[in-house]
């Protein structure tokens, strides 16, 4: 009998920074896309999901809104007598270019869900700031106040989620090098998603393939990666 892979993983977005079509481009691809809706892309991004009610989210770009009003927006049985309803059991974020990131901003509308994002920790910082130091997400519409939970994620340090999900993230190359040795804007995380004795690797946006990224991948049940 097949064993039944223990998560659902959705893609959500799989185009680089400017979609499919790009505002700008006239190729033969864009310009299918303008016609036939079916081809048109959003930014990359997934979720996993166990059971289809409660979901981990990797990467916000620009086109999340439209992705979760997509895939994961609730019922009005669901959202009860506050109207509102939230399926994220928490964020992961990989980087720090716009494609992947921005769209945090849609958390600030709204009940106070208080989501974990999780992120490198530099990422964090660039993003989010501190209380006595806020950066542009830390103040936006009292995000991380009121709506977020942002959260710096060591490398290998093990978030367990929902029904045993558990997630860790490492380093991958991809972000600019800068002369102190700090990557900019921020270091950039593939995320490893076990459950159930399996195992499958996230890296939407990778520089190479380095050895580590091999040791990582030794025994894994599926790699997903893309660009660089």
């Amino acid at each position: 009998m097949t064993q039944r892979f223990p998560m659902e993983i959705t893609f959500l977005g799989t185009a680089s920074i400017g979609g499919v079509p790009e505002w700008d481009c006239a190729c033969a691809n864009c310009m299918n896309a303008r016609v036939n809706p079916g081809l048109r892309r959003t930014r990359s991004s997934i979720s996993v999901t166990l059971d289809g009610r409660r979901h981990v989210l990797v990467d916000a770009g620009h086109d999340l809104k439209q992705q979760l009003e997509a895939q994961l927006a609730p019922t009005p049985e669901e959202a009860g007598e506050t109207g509102r309803m939230n399926r994220l059991d928490a964020v992961f974020l990989t980087h720090g270019h716009a494609d992947h990131t921005v769209g945090v901003a849609e958390f600030c509308t709204g009940k106070s869900f208080q989501i974990p994002v999780y992120a490198p920790p530099d990422l964090v910082d660039f993003l989010f700031g501190s209380e006595e130091s806020p950066a542009y997400f830390g103040e936006l519409g009292r995000l991380a106040r009121n709506y977020v939970e942002p959260r710096g994620l060591r490398e290998d340090e093990e978030v367990t989620a929902f029904g045993g999900l558990k997630v860790r993230g490492f380093e991958v190359p991809h972000t600019r090098v800068l002369p102190d040795g700090r990557r900019y804007p921020s270091t950039t995380y593939a995320y490893e998603f076990s459950r159930e004795g399996k195992r499958f690797v996230y890296a939407p946006d990778l520089g190479r393939i380095t050895d580590q990224l091999r040791d990582r991948l030794d025994g894994a049940d599926l790699f997903i990666v893309d660009a660089c």
